[in-house]
């Protein structure tokens, strides 16, 4: 509970505090928050007037210590289980979309039929084909420069036609992406578990 609130001047410089009186506290207490904010804490029947003695008697002790705290940066909150799931399902979403506009694009040449799309979490893989047709794409390909993405849809559509990484494969590969073998090494680079880490589901 906050009483009320005040200002202690030390060096010319005002800093405002307010004053917490609790029911657990035996003895007065000066804390100060990771936001700079000066709390002065009085046992619930404790005498407000000496704790603002007590307050200016650690004036000079509060003003060095409140910059201290304001000049180190805030660490990000750590997010939920519930932030990083709604995260994840909005990545799942981006991801589903970017897939479906570039393969209407880039099977065009191709004509190429397939099942369904997937997008998943996959933990090693940024994408695969099965046997039954189903282009399944890793959702980091969000993450993916636009040039990297195309490569991976186009790698993935190939596989429609040719299930193995053989010479005809690669030549379908390059019909559309000439510099597959640049950009197959740079994708090799992107590690998976760097690229996000939002990794707890699905």
């Amino acid at each position: 509970m906050i009483d009320e609130t005040g200002i202690i001047v030390v060096n010319e410089k005002q800093i405002p505090f307010c004053v917490r009186r609790s029911r657990r506290a035996r003895r007065i207490a000066v804390s100060i928050s990771r936001e700079g904010e000066v709390v002065l804490t009085v046992p619930w029947r404790g005498d407000e007037r000496a704790g603002r003695r007590f307050l200016q008697s650690k004036a000079t002790w509060i003003l060095k210590r409140r910059l201290e705290i304001l000049a180190k940066p805030l660490s990000a909150p750590t997010p939920s289980a519930k932030e990083i799931r709604a995260e994840y399902l909005r990545l799942r979403i981006g991801a589903r979309g970017l897939v479906e506009r570039r393969i209407a694009e880039l099977n065009a040449p191709y004509g190429f039929s397939f099942n369904c799309i997937s997008i998943r979490n996959q933990k090693t893989r940024w994408g695969s084909c099965s046997s039954r047709g189903t282009l399944s794409f890793n959702y980091r390909i969000v993450f993916l420069t636009p040039e990297l993405a195309d490569y991976l849809v186009v790698h993935e559509l190939c596989h429609l036609k040719e299930k193995n990484h053989g010479a005809r494969f690669w030549r379908l590969v390059g019909a559309s992406v000439p510099d597959y073998k640049e950009k197959r090494r740079t994708l090799r680079r992107w590690h998976l578990s760097s690229v996000s880490d939002t990794t707890s589901f699905v």
